[in-house]
């Protein structure tokens, strides 16, 4: 019996399926977790990963219409995933199916950064506000560019 063949036999292998996970610097984890896995259990295993205590700031988001929805901890992923996802694992390269896309964010604002007791979340935390500030003053400065513009 080759490898190919143990695997679609074995069932808990086939209600694995891959999670990619972006981070705020851009770094990503690959994650196996089972289809019925809830958004807090990948959360704290996406903590545990990184060494995080303070994971209560952070989140999880999913990308719809454009937008960053964060996902409600109680909810099972497959609330957020593609359909395909949650569907058999494929025969393809990856024995897992496609990754489904995920976005390890802070979620909560906090006025003081000081107030984090470790330097790995201040760093995640201030990296991503960061990336925000400067698409934003990105955005601004190409607004007043075309305003200068449009004034000539």
């Amino acid at each position: 019996m080759n490898k190919l063949t143990s695997f679609h036999n074995n069932k808990a292998m086939q209600d694995r399926r891959c999670v990619c996970v972006f981070l705020p610097n851009d770094d990503t984890l690959n994650v196996i977790v089972n289809v019925k896995t809830l958004c807090q259990e990948l959360l704290v295993q996406v903590c545990d990963l990184l060494r995080l205590k303070d994971c209560h700031l952070f989140g999880l988001s999913v990308i719809q219409n454009n937008e960053h929805i964060y996902m409600e901890l109680g909810q099972k992923l497959s609330k957020y995933c593609p359909k395909e996802w949650k569907r058999e694992a494929s025969k393809g390269i990856d024995q897992f199916g496609p990754p489904m896309i995920i976005h390890f964010r802070a979620q909560y604002y906090v006025e003081n950064g000081r107030l984090i007791r470790q330097v790995v979340p201040q760093r995640s935390y201030k990296l991503l506000f960061d990336s925000v500030c400067n698409s934003v003053s990105n955005l601004l400065l190409h607004i007043l560019k075309f305003n200068n513009q449009r004034q000539v």
